[in-house]
């Protein structure tokens, strides 16, 4: 099929080369002789903290008013989706869209011990959690206008600095500065919480968990009857100088614009955009405001004694960045290049021969998954989502189950770099939305699935059999030796087309992939944990024995592995509440 585009694979995948995230990712890959010849040890001593403070802000205390909704998860799919109560813009909205997107869920502790750990409601691998949360507000009552740090592990606000910040964030976003909404989150990463573990791969897995974040704040707001506009081509500099983050440890990644549902939120990819060549303190808008922010409050707290640099990950992220030039470069392909439609190859991988066998349907039946789903209200569902540690290899699901899973996970987002998927039985790949991500299924024990291979035609909503044949220890290899990819009901490789992530965004693609991958692996995570099944991301894996036997095409790379199946509890552990106004 032509890429109406413009869009040349051959010539595209001959470019990638050339990236430096590529090379990048090529240096990180995991080999079994790198496996088996590892000899890093974790320096517990120096393990990073895993909660940010700032010494010296003013500390605003949130409202300990937490609401729980009566509806249910899939109430909340937007193909069908309930009406939700929409919440006032106040401090207590704020409260409970933190609450259920990037607070702690609970407490670990293991048993007649002080060894205790914090959970999260948005995944992280790990559990390092490398994401900042910082709000811009610029309308919400009883928050005065500025920038503001949100301290997880006390549940409140760190008053950074008061102004229009939010207003000139959104600009830089390509916004028209007066259409801001009523407050931004600002999500950033802090790459050596990662790297402290795994060293240069974990930069890969800091993109992961910013996707896994904004598929929680996206989960949240829906569950309040607010709107989310995520995005993240921006000029780095400008926006950390915004948030009072230039020249620290944190790296800002996403901009999201929050409002209620009703209300749209006005995209700037036609109209106004931050001027380029801004590097200093003062940020000209496209409405032509001259903002200053002042001297902003609060001194970020030290996570490890010693911080150790990886060269390559210090080069991989200077490169992701971009400048207000670049940021009009991309905006301007991305109109030219009708970036809106499918990305990966085709319908399904050319080079990979299907079985003989009809395709499978795997659409979203919303009925089947209301009924299906466990009786609870979808913030508990958010809030006790877990990851297994352990699949016990015996529990089974449906097909049908399997197919509410896929085909609610991978219906796409609109932001600045996707768009949502609107998938019809009619649907062709012209029309689809835009992504980055496919997903290859490895089926262990499904009903009315032969165990096999299978590829996850997104825009048909169909899985196309590849090998018909058991795949557990095919999986349990790819996934560095690990039992749980082979003893879940299923598992799968998310697989990115970074040729063409590189020809629309340059080096910030390479994050915007593994974004995409996040959030579909944050739904997974929570579609699966409302039908009653557990599920688990893996980083681990090797990189080119999944490539090879997925028969991928020049320039497309596995980024992300998951399993999900029955978890194996383990008693030696024991659950505490969150916090002292929350169980």
């Amino acid at each position: 099929m032509a890429d109406v585009s413009g869009f040349d694979p051959v010539s595209a995948a001959r470019n990638l080369a050339e990236a430096f995230f590529y090379r990048y990712h090529n240096s990180t890959k995991h080999t079994v002789d790198k496996l088996l010849s590892g000899d890093h040890y974790l320096d517990w001593k120096n393990q990073p903290d895993p909660f940010r403070l700032y010494s010296g802000a003013d500390v605003k205390e949130l409202s300990r008013a937490i609401n729980e909704g009566s509806e249910r998860y899939f109430e909340l799919i937007p193909a069908s989706k309930k009406a939700v109560h929409e919440r006032s813009a106040d401090a207590e909205l704020i409260s409970n869209l933190l609450f259920y997107s990037t607070a702690i869920s609970a407490w670990k502790q293991v048993r007649n011990s002080d060894n205790r750990w914090a959970l999260r409601v948005n995944a992280s691998s790990g559990n390092l959690h490398p994401t900042e949360t910082h709000l811009a507000v610029h309308n919400i009552h009883g928050i005065a206008r500025g920038v503001y740090h949100y301290s997880v592990r006390d549940h409140s606000l760190e008053c950074r600095a008061e102004g229009e910040h939010a207003r000139q964030i959104w600009a830089l976003a390509g916004n028209s500065i007066d259409s801001c909404p009523p407050m931004l989150v600002c999500f950033t990463s802090v790459l050596w919480r990662e790297c402290w573990k795994y060293r240069q791969r974990g930069f890969r897995y800091c993109q992961h968990d910013m996707g896994h974040a904004l598929g929680a704040l996206m989960v949240a707001a829906d569950s309040l009857g607010w709107s989310t506009k995520p995005f993240a081509i921006f000029p780095d500099e400008e926006v950390a100088r915004l948030l009072g983050v230039f020249g620290t440890d944190e790296c800002p990644a996403l901009i999201i614009g929050l409002q209620p549902s009703g209300q749209s939120q006005e995209s700037g990819h036609s109209g106004s955009t931050a001027s380029s060549g801004s590097t200093g303190d003062s940020v000209d808008t496209a409405s032509g405001v001259d903002f200053q922010p002042g001297a902003f409050k609060g001194t970020p707290n030290k996570l490890s004694s010693e911080i150790i640099e990886y060269e390559i990950v210090d080069r991989a992220q200077k490169a992701c960045c971009l400048t207000a030039e670049q940021v009009a470069g991309i905006r301007e392909k991305l109109k030219a290049n009708g970036h809106a439609r499918s990305l990966f190859i085709d319908a399904r991988p050319a080079t990979l021969v299907a079985c003989e066998e009809e395709d499978i349907s795997a659409r979203l039946d919303l009925p089947y998954a209301r009924m299906k789903a466990i009786d609870e209200p979808a913030h508990k569902t958010i809030r006790r989502r877990r990851s297994a540690v352990d699949m016990d290899g015996r529990k089974r699901m449906s097909l049908a189950v399997l197919s509410c899973i896929l085909a609610s996970t991978t219906r796409g987002f609109d932001a600045d770099f996707a768009r949502a998927l609107s998938i019809t039985p009619a649907q062709t790949n012209e029309d689809c939305g835009a992504y980055l991500i496919d997903l290859f299924v490895y089926a262990h024990r499904v009903d009315d699935l032969q165990p096999g291979l299978y590829f996850f035609d997104r825009p048909r909503q169909e899985l196309v059999p590849l090998a018909l044949a058991d795949q557990r220890e095919n999986a349990k290899f790819i996934s560095c030796f690990q039992d749980i990819a082979a003893d879940g009901c299923f598992a799968l490789s998310m697989v990115a087309d970074l040729a063409r992530a590189n020809y629309l965004f340059g080096d910030r693609g390479y994050k915007l992939a593994h974004y995409e991958g996040g959030v579909i692996g944050q739904l997974l995570y929570l579609a699966s944990a409302a039908l009653g099944y557990d599920s688990t991301g893996i980083g681990c894996f090797i990189d080119d024995a999944i490539n090879k036997y997925l028969v991928l095409p020049e320039g497309t790379e596995v980024v992300y592995n998951f399993t999900v199946g029955g978890a194996v509890n383990d008693a030696r552990l024991t659950t505490l509440p969150s916090y002292d106004f929350a169980q």
